[in-house]
């Protein structure tokens, strides 16, 4: 409402309320407006209503009227956009009216940025402003709910690994689909169990894991693992028993999972199974008491291929132990102390794998092997060189000796004389100080190879 004045000549300035009244006219949003003024019908002066025109600019906003929700934002799979409100004079303006908001970035991780447009179509002028915001990186710790299972903590490591990979991706720039399929070689290499496993994360889902061993009774699944195993390792192939060694991992039944025949009903739980850990767990396999005295022998039938694994027999309770991190089809044999022995001191003669040697063992002791080996030749042609050169110094220090001997003639001595031929007599003594030298030199060389 711009003030009015009025002034009459050699009167001077009229009183407002006295000699006239003013009026508006669409003086209430931006653009043009009017105001009139109107003599008083008791006043003092007459005169035409006068309306004169005045334009009402639009308000420029400021930074200050133009807030962002501030609170921590936590990557829970969902945008992540803050809420936005502009305030003037202690009024609201309307969204999508007088403004509008734009978000970027708010469907991953790290910075996101909001953007709010004054439209200037109103009573406001035309602006733009930005405002940053961070939505953090969920923490990943304590996913699994431990049960005392062997392999929980493996589990819980294994899990906490792919969820880490995952949302790094994500803050990569990678998107949901991108990042499933990053972690999907932690679950067998199945993208949707991935994905499932992180809804479940960020969801707060109840998951937990199990190893579970069960004695495997229907032959036919066992064929394939006692045909290869009777090919490596025959005698071990006989008295096998086979065992199921599985993990699972467990979601809660309120977990919604997606329908594609990986998960198995539970009851209360869904489950699935993890094939591969990233590190060894300890198995236990009730095999029965009263075994005896044996050798043990523990077969694992992986990926198509059985291999003889390290493992402990406890005589009293009947178990046997081993650490691994494969979870597939076992076997478990066992033979006489005796006849195990026999055989395993010829397979090692032999090279052959030593059962229950692992591969970095067996490695480890045929290098040891092929060492000594080369050390001992190398010390034999040393030695050999040594023991030539010493007989030949030998040889020339008996010939110097019987050459002098049989230069003095005497007869006593009986080493060598001149018959009647002019030849070299050979005598009894001088023969046996030569066989003997050679005896001790054929010994010494014996002893040294042996």
């Amino acid at each position: 409402k711009p003030e009015v004045v009025v002034t009459v000549n050699d009167v001077g300035e009229l009183v407002k309320g006295t000699d006239y009244e003013v009026s508006y006219r669409d003086n209430v949003n931006a653009g043009t407006g009017a105001v009139i003024v109107r003599p008083k019908e008791e006043g003092r002066y007459e005169f035409e209503a006068i309306e004169l025109e005045f334009e009402i600019k639009q308000l420029e906003i400021s930074e200050e009227d133009v807030r962002a929700e501030d609170i921590p934002m936590v990557y829970d799979g969902q945008v992540k956009e803050p809420s936005v409100t502009v305030t003037v004079n202690g009024a609201d303006l309307v969204a999508d009216t007088d403004y509008e908001v734009e978000y970027e970035g708010s469907g991953g991780i790290g910075e996101a940025k909001v953007t709010v447009k004054i439209l200037g179509t109103g009573n406001y002028k035309e602006k733009q402003f930005v405002r940053t915001y961070e939505i953090l990186m969920p923490e990943v710790a304590g996913v699994l709910e431990e049960n005392g299972d062997a392999s929980y903590r493996a589990g819980e490591n294994l899990v906490e690994k792919a969820l880490k990979e995952y949302f790094q991706m994500i803050a990569d720039g990678k998107t949901e689909a991108e990042a499933s399929a990053g972690i999907a070689k932690y679950f067998g290499g199945d993208e949707v169990i991935a994905s499932d496993i992180v809804r479940a994360f960020l969801s707060d889902t109840r998951m937990m894991i199990k190893l579970s061993v069960n004695e495997i009774s229907n032959a036919s699944e066992t064929e394939g693992g006692i045909a290869i195993l009777a090919a490596v390792e025959p005698e071990y192939a006989k008295n096998m028993k086979f065992y199921d060694v599985e993990v699972r991992l467990y979601l809660d039944k309120d977990f919604s999972v997606t329908q594609n025949g990986k998960w198995r009903d539970e009851g209360e739980f869904w489950s699935t199974s993890i094939n591969e850990l990233d590190e060894d767990v300890l198995v236990t396999v009730p095999t029965g008491v009263g075994l005896g005295e044996k050798r043990v022998v523990t077969v694992r039938y992986y990926d198509g291929a059985a291999r003889i694994i390290q493992s402990d027999y406890n005589t009293e309770a009947g178990t046997v132990d081993f650490w691994t991190n494969k979870f597939s089809m076992y076997g478990i044999s066992y033979v006489d102390i005796k006849d195990s022995e026999t055989e395993t001191d010829e397979k090692g003669a032999s090279g052959t794998e030593v059962p229950g040697e692992t591969d970095e063992e067996a490695e480890q002791a045929q290098e040891d092997r092929n060492r000594e080996d080369k050390e001992n030749k190398e010390s034999e042609e040393n030695e050999e060189d040594g023991e030539s050169k010493e007989g030949r110094e030998n040889e020339e220090r008996e010939k110097d000796e019987e050459n002098k001997e049989g230069k003095a003639g005497s007869p006593d001595t009986g080493v060598i004389t001149n018959n009647d031929n002019g030849g070299m007599e050979e005598k009894g003594i001088l023969g046996v100080i030569i066989v003997l030298a050679v005896v001790a030199w054929m010994k010494k060389r014996r002893d040294f190879r042996s």
